[in-house]
């Protein structure tokens, strides 16, 4: 699927569940960057590149032998990351209902 532009309707969506805080001259100005950064990728996606095109990603070194396992690791201190957040009560993270109080699911 190739997507050309960013709908306003989609865009609403996106800064709704973000819960951004724009007036109308910002939302126009990041709709249209967003659609230009959209753009550019989907011009490099179009280069036509010969099945023999070495990625540019594999001249890349990498750091270590091995990737890192992905092990699960309690953290020590949960409290201190929970005590960040801006809102918190009883051990957890409070998160701010939706704008529209609907469920965005």
């Amino acid at each position: 699927m190739q997507l050309d532009k960013i709908s306003p309707e989609a865009f609403e969506k996106i800064i709704e569940m973000a819960a951004f805080s724009l007036d109308g001259e910002e939302k126009a100005y990041l709709l249209e960057q967003l659609n230009h950064q959209l753009q550019s990728v989907q011009e490099l996606l179009n280069i036509p590149l010969e099945d023999e095109t070495e990625s540019p990603l594999a001249r890349i070194p990498r750091v270590g032998d091995q990737p890192r396992s992905d092990d699960w690791q309690a953290f020590e201190k949960p409290r201190e990351i929970i005590a960040m957040a801006t809102q918190n009560e009883d051990g957890m993270i409070l998160v701010p209902e939706p704008a529209s109080g609907k469920d965005l699911a």
